[in-house]
């Protein structure tokens, strides 16, 4: 009998197409690579940086709740969604506020139910002075860069100087506080 060292065309072809298979099933149901677009989460992430993303982790565990580890988000996991003023456009950035609790910042610094946040992660860089973004939430109107619908949407929320995020909603913010959406 005659032995070769290298597989034949057909068992070649097999291989690369269960690996084609079981990347795409990958790449499709259970991780997404993203590529940082923007200097919102630096230093955390910087500009160019890729990532890859567990899109199974946060998922309602519906009837596949026993077999995979899903997790509730909590505050200071970071997170990717779709930006909704734009929702093709992705953006990336830390959970701070929970459904329920009572979100302000003062002077650029973020409190939670009454509580300044620990922020280490946090970074402020030199910018001009902008009320909306450091004393939030605020009764002025005066970035042009704010989504007016977004505005009317988030002023429903606000009692008592505080923002209270709505029940299956979640508050974020990008770690370089002063350059990020």
């Amino acid at each position: 009998t005659r032995m070769t060292a290298f597989p034949g065309v057909m068992e070649m072809t097999r291989s690369l197409l269960v690996v084609l298979v079981v990347a795409l099933f990958i790449l499709t149901f259970i991780v997404q690579p993203f590529r940082i677009p923007s200097e919102s989460m630096e230093r955390t992430l910087l500009v160019g940086d890729f990532l890859l993303v567990n899109k199974t982790a946060f998922a309602p565990a519906g009837p596949w709740g026993w077999l995979m580890p899903y997790q509730k988000l909590r505050r200071g996991d970071v997170v990717v969604f779709h930006f909704p003023p734009h929702p093709p456009e992705h953006v990336v950035k830390r959970v701070i506020g929970l459904p329920g609790d009572h979100v302000h910042l003062q002077n650029g610094l973020a409190w939670v139910n009454g509580q300044p946040l620990d922020e280490r992660y946090a970074v402020f860089e030199a910018a001009y002075a902008d009320d909306f973004r450091d004393n939030f939430p605020t009764e002025l109107y005066t970035d042009p860069g704010v989504d007016p619908q977004w505005w009317m949407e988030m002023r429903r929320n606000v009692r008592e100087g505080d923002l209270v995020v709505p029940p299956g909603e979640y508050f974020v913010l990008g770690d370089n506080r002063n350059f990020s959406r």
